[in-house]
């Protein structure tokens, strides 16, 4: 009887563990979180969707009116109009916000921030970035990456002009970053974080800025050992709020939240072997409890 009990508890606790991992998808190499091909980028093509209609007009009203959009606006102008505005609205509020905006709707933050005096964090920056973005029609996800310092959210938006992913990282002050005339994804400033000497560019809200500003303070997040949780999911609000029952059915029926990928290539073996021994250890605790049941019949 206790090998009874001792084989559910285990069976529970690997479903828990496997479910508050929210069913991830590990990417081998960086092309696979940069592909460009339409079944991909579909995850965020109608992000919008997420939002209410009536929200969603209402930021296209501020878009026009506060931050100047027009019709006749490139990509990378609408990112740098929408940047600009939410720095200058909040960036000196960078603090430690309340628990109650992170289980809010990118409108519902922005409405609560111009009404309370709170601060923010990365979290928030993405969210609201991602909710203008959007209601432009700009394919945009969040990311959120990790290691031993630090824990950070930021955002790449997908030109189709150019076929490449555009870094937006609010929190650092950056709408985006220029590098002999062409935007940077995410990991192409990766690349140039150990070089000193680049010609490349801030674009914020008060002027362009050299690489040497920025280089030191981006190397905290973005070193050998981060991890990157690319979310598929893009209503990032529901991750705070969403219950064991519905991460473990997720799971199961393959509905993948997001898919992560490591600098260090030694991780995904670990994956690898952590994964094999959850379902080695699931099957053992299947046998014991099929074993039992035989015998009492």
């Amino acid at each position: 009887m206790r090998w009874l009990y001792f084989c559910l508890f285990l069976f529970f606790l690997i479903l828990l563990i496997l479910g508050s991992k929210q069913a991830l998808l590990p990417a081998h190499s960086y092309q696979e979180i940069y592909d460009i091909q339409d079944q991909y980028t579909i995850h965020w093509q109608h992000a919008d969707s997420i939002y209410n209609i009536s929200d969603v007009l209402w930021a296209k009203q501020i878009a026009n009116d506060s931050m100047g959009i027009v019709a006749q606006d490139s990509e990378l102008e609408k990112i740098n109009k929408i940047g600009s505005f939410l720095l200058n609205a909040f960036y000196h509020r960078l603090g430690n916000p309340p628990d109650t905006l992170f289980k809010m709707q990118a409108c519902q933050q922005y409405q609560y921030l111009l009404h309370h005096d709170a601060e923010l964090y990365c979290t928030q920056f993405s969210s609201l970035f991602a909710f203008f973005a959007r209601s432009q029609g700009l394919i945009t996800r969040e990311i959120e990456c990790k290691n031993k310092y630090d824990r950070h959210v930021f955002n790449e938006t997908y030109i189709p002009s150019i076929k490449h992913w555009v870094y937006t990282d609010l929190t650092h002050r950056i709408n985006y970053v220029e590098k002999n005339g062409k935007a940077l994804s995410q990991h192409d400033v990766q690349q140039i974080l150990p070089k000193k000497n680049q010609n490349a560019f801030i674009h914020n809200d008060i002027h362009s800025n050299s690489w040497a500003e920025y280089r030191l303070k981006l190397s905290k997040n973005f070193d050998y050992e981060t991890d990157y949780y690319i979310y598929l999911n893009p209503n990032l609000a529901s991750y705070h709020t969403i219950s064991f029952l519905e991460k473990t059915k997720r799971l199961f029926l393959k509905k993948l939240n997001y898919q992560v990928y490591r600098s260090n290539p030694n991780k995904h073996s670990w994956h690898i072997a952590r994964s094999g021994i959850l379902i080695v250890l699931i099957l053992f605790s299947l046998v014991k409890i099929l074993r039992f049941k035989s015998k009492k019949s």
